[in-house]
């Protein structure tokens, strides 16, 4: 794809915030349940990860990670 100018393409930037908004969803997740976990008291607490999340949000980190790093890669020559 053309980026135009010589700006960052717009498809880039897409990539980028769903991997912010994967990370965050992972992130909280986690804080959450670990609030739980120590707040429960004598409750058990128990956790279930669905694959199909693992999968998707997992997915949108590593592809936001590896175009990240392979435009610092490629600026850097």
């Amino acid at each position: 794809m053309v980026s135009g100018t010589g700006g960052t393409p717009i498809w880039v930037w897409v990539i980028y915030v769903l991997g912010i908004l994967a990370v965050s969803v992972v992130v909280l997740s986690g804080l959450f349940t670990a609030g739980a976990y120590f707040l429960s008291g004598d409750v058990p607490v128990g956790v279930e990860i669905s694959t199909l999340a693992i999968v998707v949000w997992g997915g949108l980190i590593v592809l936001a990670a590896a175009t990240w790093l392979s435009r610092r890669r490629r600026a850097r020559r």
